[in-house]
């Protein structure tokens, strides 16, 4: 069923019709099968009328139950709220006028305006295509990953870690609330997209060192290491001063906590593949050098303003087409990102220089406090070469 039968039924009834008889009707017309009216309650929010049709199909009821053991400092709003205030999940893309203004393989994120101004609602999409065991096991990791991302965003309050403000976990689909943030992804801001104005070597380095600040926050936290193991550029989410802001921690997990043994493996390989480091797409092997090494590859992105993968290369990852094309380290002044104007005497060459440091093999690899401290360095650098120049 369309997805503007959905925005009929709720406006038939806020006209006053029965939003069943206008469902039962579009139906018919429809001439679709049972299994797809129990989809389209389900994505109506219409629980009790999808468990009747579930039913009749011999399938067992939709578990829509609140989540137990839930931050209770965090906010619980109720899902019509959010589908309220984001359009009904208006899935045309923001720039064309609706409320879509991310999307990735957990599910989509919204654009909403909450009491205090504009939200983002993530939204977990099921995979109702899914039947049986298999989509009780993908409901049952759904929960997990949402459980998580809830309990570190919570736990972990920091200038460059994206600030929850809440959840939804009564509907049909679990939904994150957090602060709304202007100037989309560092992604999108490297590649101009939507024609936005390229990011000055300032910007650059300002959100570089943000980005690592949040990083060490989360290895630093008490005695247990928080691996992030997703950092991407579009992870890193940019506020109203391009202040950035550390994202998606669905994927995180807790380090190893005794010094003694700062490795653990893991038969499941998740993040994006670009940015993982060969010992952890090949045996799982997790540390907090996983972090260093997709840290590693934001730098070059940062330095080039080139993407992290590109189909028309022949080295179609970042890492691997520096890596070809630059010999020695002053090499890679011939890749810088001219749209960012002109970069400190040095600077460059000394942000090459740890990215490529951060991509070694693990041992070799920095930690990240090690990184931190160096990238605080360079930006103190760089400010003092901008105030002699102005």
């Amino acid at each position: 069923m369309q997805m503007f039968d959905f925005r009929n039924l709720k406006l038939q009834f806020k006209y006053g019709r029965s939003p069943t008889e206008v469902l039962l009707q579009t139906w018919a017309m429809d001439n679709v099968n049972a299994a797809a009216l129990r989809d389209a309650l389900v994505e109506a929010g219409l629980i009790r009328a999808a468990n009747v049709v579930k039913t009749l199909l011999g399938e067992e009821e939709i578990v829509n139950q609140p989540i137990e053991d839930m931050p209770g400092d965090i906010q619980r709003f109720p899902y019509e709220t959010l589908e309220l205030s984001t359009g009904g999940f208006n899935p045309t893309p923001f720039r064309e006028g609706g409320n879509l203004i991310g999307a990735g393989g957990y599910g989509r994120v919204f654009i909403g305006e909450g009491s205090s101004g504009k939200i983002a609602v993530k939204r977990l999409d099921k995979n109702n295509q899914l039947s049986g065991d298999d989509r009780q096991r993908h409901a049952s990791e759904l929960t997990q990953q949402f459980k998580k991302e809830i309990e570190i965003l919570a736990r972990f309050r920091h200038s460059n870690i994206l600030q929850l403000i809440g959840y939804s976990d009564d509907g049909p689909h679990y939904c994150i609330v957090t602060m709304y943030m202007k100037n989309g992804s560092l992604e999108d801001r490297l590649a101009c997209l939507d024609d936005t104005a390229p990011l000055t070597v300032t910007q650059r380095i300002d959100i570089a060192v943000d980005t690592i600040r949040a990083i060490n926050y989360l290895h630093s936290y008490e005695e247990e290491p928080v691996i992030h193991r997703d950092v991407k550029t579009a992870n890193v989410l940019l506020d109203d001063d391009f202040t950035a802001k550390l994202a998606d921690c669905a994927l995180a997990r807790l380090g190893p906590t005794n010094q003694n043994h700062s490795v653990t493996y893991t038969g499941t390989i998740i993040g994006t593949t670009v940015y993982m480091p060969l010992e952890y797409k090949q045996d799982g092997t997790i540390s907090t050098k996983i972090d260093s090494y997709s840290y590693g590859v934001v730098l070059l992105e940062i330095l080039t303003g080139l993407p992290s993968y590109d189909e028309e290369r022949e080295d179609k990852g970042l890492p691997e087409h520096i890596s070809e094309e630059v010999d020695k380290p002053d090499d890679i002044l011939s890749f810088l990102d001219r749209s960012a104007t002109d970069w400190p005497d040095g600077v460059a060459v000394a942000i090459y220089n740890l990215a490529k440091s951060c991509l070694d093999f693990r041992k070799r690899r920095p930690e990240i406090s090690k990184i931190c401290s160096e990238m605080e360095k360079y930006k103190a650098a760089c400010a003092a070469d901008s105030h002699q120049t102005s």
